[in-house]
């Protein structure tokens, strides 16, 4: 176990990071993202070398292929700008992506791979060099119409070591990640996840939180033996069938249907050699394809990995002509042959666990609701990362902010650099964006408002969302979403 910092940091120093899950927001945030970049209905994208990227001050345009979602928009998605990626959008007044980032920062990553589409590659690009140039990061572009898993084997020959994969939505501590890394390599793991019990906790009692996770998973201590999804596409619960052989093989096998996948993963380099046989074209998501095949082929036949002693070895059956060295007598034991073979096995098998997060948040910003709850929950100071305003109680201030007269700023709020608020107005349980233009005895309650918004005098926000650039004339605003540069 690690004790300190210091030591996570060079225990990590070998792994690459990937951040995968960059979906352009020209397409609403629904329930059905995934880890990759955005799904789309076909299937016979190749495997190829990423694309570089042009950056944004470049002559060379971005590709202009859209993204596209099988799912039509819903009243749970959230519009936001063509020109703003889900990454980017303001959690607690800063881009969702800044929390990633700085979680690698924190434990000191020697390389940061982010992935993403051809469309907002650039605007992510523009991000990192203006915010983060400190940072080893490296943005490689695939396509939108491939899944998870095939944008880690397009990416393969990036990776050199063992390597994190991390959705780029997740908002998470690293306080557990040395204790996750002693049970991956002392386990020698091909796959371990991430399983939280706390998964977008929303502050509130909770009576259903087994409804908030559509996996089941069965546990052999920590090693999972298996992994289903226990919802049909219409999310409804269906029956699963549990082979006899697991429930033989493993007597300490427990079975959960609370543990939600934090989309946190740690691989093993094994598995790009490992895999060269599977036809990886059907191996699309981490989540419903690749974790699901690596605990199905724990279960297969293993020949024996020791392998013939080659003619220059020493002959044990002749040994009482050599002289008895200590040497001979290690390699003549059973305990170093059983090492040797568990090595080897281990080298060449396939084995996955699971850590379990409990009593630590972990957001997931896939959903309206959850980006709401991520807001909300900052601004309360439980999500684990504290706004860049000046605390002042309960209240985060920017201090370049223009308050006016007589305004009223209740707990859990948080005003951004350089917004102006008018006389008389009455801000409630609301995060309020950089640049923003309130008039007179405005009423914001409930709210979340994105930068360079304008809001008239006299008008009523209340439990609504406003994108960037957008004008409010109208004298109610309530549980709506208004979308980038919309006028109400």
């Amino acid at each position: 176990m690690l004790n300190n910092n210091n030591n996570c940091k060079n225990k990590f120093i070998d792994f690459n990071i990937i951040f995968q899950k960059e979906e352009i927001m020209r397409q609403p945030i629904t329930h059905s993202i995934s880890i990759s970049t955005s799904t789309s209905t076909s299937t016979s994208t190749s495997i190829s070398t990423p694309t570089p990227i042009p950056t944004p001050n470049s002559s060379s345009t971005p590709n202009s292929t859209s993204t596209s979602n099988s799912s039509s928009p819903s009243s749970s998605c959230l519009e936001t700008s063509s020109l703003l990626t889900k990454s980017l959008l303001p959690i607690l007044n800063r881009p969702l992506l800044s929390y990633q980032l700085q979680f690698c920062e924190n434990v000191g990553f020697s390389e940061i791979i982010i992935t993403t589409n051809p469309i907002a590659a650039p605007y992510i690009t523009n991000y990192l060099n203006e915010s983060w140039p400190h940072l080893p990061t490296k943005v490689l572009v695939c396509p939108s119409n491939i899944g998870s898993a095939q944008v880690l084997f397009r990416i393969k020959n990036h990776i050199t070591t063992d390597f994190i994969v991390m959705s780029g939505d997740l908002i998470i501590k690293q306080d557990f990640l040395r204790h996750m890394a002693d049970l991956h390599q002392n386990q020698h793991s091909m796959l371990t996840l991430l399983l939280s019990t706390n998964l977008n906790p929303t502050g509130q009692p909770n009576t259903s939180n087994i409804n908030q996770t559509s996996t089941f998973a069965g546990l052999d201590r920590e090693k999972i033996v298996f992994y289903a999804d226990n919802t049909d596409d219409n999310g409804t619960l269906k029956n699963l069938v549990i082979p006899k052989y697991i429930l033989t093989r493993h007597q300490n096998l427990s079975f959960h249907n609370n543990l939600a996948d934090s989309h946190f993963y740690m691989f093993s380099k094994r598995i790009f050699t490992l895999l060269e046989n599977e036809n990886q074209k059907e191996i699309h998501n981490i989540q419903k394809d690749l974790i699901s095949l690596i605990v199905k082929k724990q279960f297969q036949k293993i020949k024996s990995p020791i392998q013939p002693q080659p003619e220059n070895s020493l002959d044990y059956s002749q040994s009482s002509k050599q002289v008895l060295t200590p040497e001979l007598v290690f390699k003549m034991s059973r305990s170093f042959q059983s090492a040797s073979r568990e090595k080897a096995v281990h080298q060449n098998t396939f084995s996955c666990y699971a850590y379990i997060l409990e009593n630590i948040p972990c957001y997931r910003v896939n959903n309206i609701q959850s980006y709401v709850s991520a807001n909300r929950e900052g601004a309360r100071g439980k999500l684990g990362y504290l706004p860049n305003e000046p605390a002042n109680k309960s209240t985060y201030i920017a201090t370049n902010a223009l308050i006016g007269n007589k305004v009223q700023i209740g707990t859990e709020c948080i005003i951004g650099t350089g917004t102006v608020i008018g006389d008389n107005s009455i801000i409630k349980k609301s995060i309020i964006g950089n640049h923003c233009k309130i008039g007179n005895a405005v009423k914001i309650t409930n709210s979340i408002i994105m930068n360079y918004v304008t809001i008239e005098e006299g008008s009523i926000i209340q439990d609504s969302i406003l994108s960037n650039y957008c004008l409010i004339e109208s004298k109610l605003v309530k549980d709506k979403q208004v979308g980038f540069k919309e006028t109400l």
